[in-house]
């Protein structure tokens, strides 16, 4: 499958690399090419049956990728997965990325310079939000979820914007102080340098339960509980493979089996 896309970038240059680089890979093909919020919209509209994705700089002629959300939102067409890129870190634009869904990963210029190790997670990720609707952030049980469903995480210069459904545990991390991140599509364990705490406080009540001082885990990833209530010590087997056992403290156990009723 060759995934149809839209490359929106100011700068002649940059988009040109852009556009080179992404046809140059079988997988993809560049199919409109623009440089503001008005021709993008326009050339989304016209291609809308055609495109698979859009690469949007987040600052184009006339506004920003978030602007094109918006007029796309106000069409009511359904938007494609869009890659979000920018050549520098602003802390409205990171606050604005966990709003907007549509928008599934956030890369940094120079993109092509490594674009090699970056294709394969943006390739997952647009399949992904393409053929599998829980990766959209949509609630799949009856837990009734409103408002935010996806965080955003920082590792290095490379960021994340995660659905709530794909992450399995937040643990403490040892290397760094900070915080190990398993999900069930990236290959390796995401580090944030922020500490558990920090990155609970934006987590919303009602998808995930803190174990232990160095474990939050997503009740909807447990496939059972070893031991009884009776046991010193008590593991949460997580469902997925890449999944370790989380140790459970036994005052916790009773809340995550209760948060685990609710989810079924």
């Amino acid at each position: 499958m060759i995934l149809k896309l839209l490359v929106a970038e100011d700068y002649p240059d940059i988009r040109k690399d852009i556009v080179d680089t992404l046809n140059a890979d079988d997988r993809f093909s560049v199919i409109a090419q623009t440089e503001s919020v008005e021709e993008t919209v326009e050339a989304f509209l016209r291609h809308r049956e055609e495109i698979d994705a859009l690469f949007l700089d987040l600052s184009l002629i006339g506004g920003t990728a978030f602007d094109v959300v918006q007029r796309l939102r106000e069409t009511s067409v359904k938007i494609p997965p869009i890659i979000a890129i920018t050549g520098q870190s602003k802390p409205e634009f990171n606050e604005m990325l966990v709003e907007y869904r549509e928008i599934i990963e956030y890369l940094h210029k120079p993109v092509m310079s490594n674009w090699a190790d970056k294709r394969d997670i943006c390739l997952a990720k647009i399949l992904a939000a393409l053929y599998d609707q829980p990766l959209q952030g949509a609630p799949t049980n009856g837990i009734k979820r409103i408002g935010q469903t996806r965080i955003m995480v920082q590792q290095g210069n490379c960021t994340f914007v995660l659905p709530f459904d794909d992450v399995i545990a937040f643990e403490y991390s040892r290397s760094n102080g900070g915080t190990k991140i398993l999900t069930e599509t990236e290959r390796e364990p995401i580090i944030d340098n922020r500490s558990l705490t920090e990155i609970e406080r934006e987590l919303p009540p009602g998808y995930f339960y803190r174990v232990s001082r160095h474990s939050i885990i997503n009740p909807d990833k447990v496939n059972r509980l070893t031991g009884s209530k009776s046991d010193n010590d008590t593991y949460a087997i997580m469902s997925h493979a890449k999944g370790p056992a989380i140790f459970v403290p036994n005052r916790n156990r009773d809340g995550l089996e209760q948060a685990m009723l609710e989810r079924k």
